[in-house]
């Protein structure tokens, strides 16, 4: 009892300490796709239909992401907002992955020889190290990244109750069996709705069932439940996700292709690998568009990894009696990593896919370091656990250095730069720092080198002359040479941010020399080859910017035309509208209900069964645009 009592206490100062070393970093700002997925609130009333409609909306991934995004009104229920908020959320969220993630372990451990008085230390440890790791940083602070943090906490949810009702439910108890479903099934489909990688619980379950409950006689029932809902899941997803041709078309919008993708992976584990056991910070951050493609098996950097994985897998299934908890953790990992880190065309590298695959290894390995020293001398087992909070500590101090950075704007955005020279999104976000802070030069210097670098990316040049506008210095580049080849170069997501900096300032009145230019450029930019993912979404973009340039300057013709261009761009109601607001502002209520009809049609096709239904909004309008024709025909 007293045992107990030491190791809650030293849980609850854990808890407390992942709090204060977390503090800093509350005081930092949104970033990157915060604002994509935050922005929509700013449509937010307290009517149920405009909730239901940014919940449910499909923005955030392929299912929508609605528990996730419906977590956000928590914090706020408008924008734009604070980022404290929702970073407190976010700590919370991590605190309580830990605590379930402990609760699990301890389940697990239970069911290994380890005597209960080593086992709770060893979970304990290895709890408090993944929770004061500085790889979940970015997946704690970064707001967005909070779908993953509740993907993970349904997933081990579903995992806990897996343990809790297993033994029981293989005896042929139904009403084990009952709990079992309903409890792995919910929290499962509750981890999708935030992320869709909680479809890998299904993983997780298998290996804990075959690696901690292998022993065990079972019942008929237990057996078809596993088939139905363990082995039959598992096996679904490995066709779909190894159905290269499905996946295929997404590689259009990167720089490497599926089999450089799949060479480059194994690589990337084991940076993975390295940066769980070294603790070190160096290099952490959201840029890591600057990792290095392999693009042929024969570099060493693409078959020695590749060696070592399938030497890993073979020693882990071939000793995983010997060494079940190792076993467990290095299959935990590699498991995680199958959505994100095998054939979807994501981008390369991410911290956070290491969320939940970092914690079943650290678990693994303090398990199985418990399970080799508890049969030795007691001064041993002493040495083990002083090791173990050794590790917690140096965890601890180095999260604590990395959320000092992560509180302070302008020194993450320095830090990032500094650590990712090669990283164009990283040198463009120093470059606005250093034109924030009077330095403009600098900016133009920085943009100039990552340019040298990557000729590609029409952003960086489009980023100097919007930099150079704002400062009153010479242009370093002509828009008007790089319109004559637009083709040879690509739109990636630094395109629509610079542009719309660009034409901020014509509207204002500035740069007027650069006008003829910019509009060349965002009319014929449907010719640049796209390398984002929402590349026809930021087509439309640049297309509407044009629009707003044209009617700045009473040009209605060529708004017209730019409206009608992001419509080709992107046939999606919310292009649609635009030119249906153009024909009621041209007073030509007949092509404005036909473009109203044309929103509608789309509307109906974009709308998720979930989403509320516009039908009668759209008849009001129809009745309102009626109304206002039969006045002009009237007055006429």
């Amino acid at each position: 009892m007293r045992q107990h009592a030491v190791a809650g206490t030293l849980w609850l100062l854990s808890l407390l300490a992942c709090v204060l070393i977390y503090s800093p970093a509350l005081k930092g700002p949104f970033l990157l796709d915060d604002f994509h997925n935050l922005q929509p609130m700013a449509e937010l009333s307290h009517d149920a239909s405009a909730v239901r409609e940014f919940v449910f909306s499909a923005s955030a991934g392929p299912l929508g992401r609605p528990l996730a995004k419906l977590s956000f009104l928590i914090d706020d229920f408008g924008w734009p907002s604070a980022a404290a908020g929702y970073k407190r959320t976010n700590l919370l969220l991590h605190l309580m992955s830990g605590c379930i993630a402990l609760l699990l372990f301890l389940r697990l451990a239970a069911k290994t020889q380890l005597r209960s008085s080593v086992s709770i230390w060893c979970c304990l440890l290895s709890a408090a190290i993944w929770l004061l790791h500085p790889l979940n940083v970015s997946t704690t602070m970064y707001v967005v990244q909070r779908m993953a943090q509740l993907s993970a906490i349904f997933s081990l949810l579903a995992c806990y109750s897996f343990v809790v009702h297993r033994d029981r439910a293989a005896a042929g108890s139904l009403r084990s069996l009952a709990f079992l479903t309903l409890g792995v099934g919910s929290f499962t489909l509750m981890g999708i709705a935030s992320k869709e990688t909680a479809v890998l619980t299904c993983f997780y379950i298998l290996l804990i069932d075959t690696l901690f409950f292998s022993k065990q006689s079972i019942s008929r029932s237990y057996k078809v439940w596993r088939a139905l809902f363990v082995y039959a899941p598992c096996f679904i997803f490995l066709l779909l996700i190894f159905d290269l041709g499905r996946w295929q078309p997404g590689y259009a919008v990167r720089d490497f292709s599926l089999p450089e993708r799949l060479l480059t992976q194994p690589l990337i584990l084991l940076e993975y690998l390295y940066r769980i056991f070294s603790f070190r910070t160096l290099g952490l951050g959201l840029f890591q568009d600057d990792q290095t493609v392999i693009r042929s098996i024969l570099s060493p950097g693409a078959y020695l990894p590749i060696i070592f994985w399938i030497a890993v897998m073979a020693l882990a299934l071939r000793f995983r009696r010997i060494c079940t908890p190792i076993t467990f953790g290095l299959l935990w990992f590699i498991c995680a990593h199958l959505a994100e880190s095998t054939t979807i065309g994501l981008e390369l590298y991410f911290e956070h896919r290491n969320y939940l695959a970092s914690l079943g290894l650290i678990f693994g390995i303090g398990l199985s370091l418990g399970l080799a020293v508890s049969a030795r001398d007691k001064t041993t087992a002493t040495a083990a656990g002083a090791l173990g909070g050794v590790l917690a500590l140096l965890a601890a101090v180095q999260t604590a250095s990395l959320t000092q950075i992560w509180g302070n704007s302008d020194l993450l955005r320095m830090v990032w730069a500094t650590e990712h020279p090669d990283s164009a999104r990283a040198t463009r976000t120093l470059a606005r720092w250093l034109e924030k802070n009077a330095q403009p030069e600098s900016a133009l210097n920085e943009i100039d080198r990552i340019f040298a670098l990557q000729p590609h990316d029409i952003s960086l040049p489009l980023t100097s002359i919007d930099i150079s506008c704002g400062a009153g210095l010479p242009y370093r580049y002509e828009l008007e040479s790089l319109n004559e080849d637009l083709s040879r170069y690509w739109l990636t997501n630094g395109v629509v941010p610079a542009a719309i900096s660009m034409q901020e300032k014509l509207v204002s009145g500035a740069c007027k020399s650069q006008e003829s230019a910019f509009l060349s450029f965002l009319e014929a930019s449907s010719k640049l080859e796209p390398k984002v993912a929402a590349a026809l979404v930021d087509l439309s973009k640049l297309h509407h910017l044009a629009a707003d340039l044209h009617r700045s300057n009473h040009d209605y013709q060529a708004m017209l035309n730019s409206l009608l261009a992001a419509y080709d761009s992107k046939r999606s109601a919310a292009n649609a509208v635009k030119i249906a607001e153009f024909w009621i502002l041209a007073g030509n209520y007949d092509f404005a209900l036909e473009w109203l009809d044309q929103t509608q049609a789309l509307a109906s096709q974009e709308r998720s069964w979930l989403q509320p239904d516009q039908s009668e909004l759209f008849s009001e309008k129809r009745a309102l645009l009626k109304k206002m024709q039969n006045k002009q025909e009237s007055e006429s």
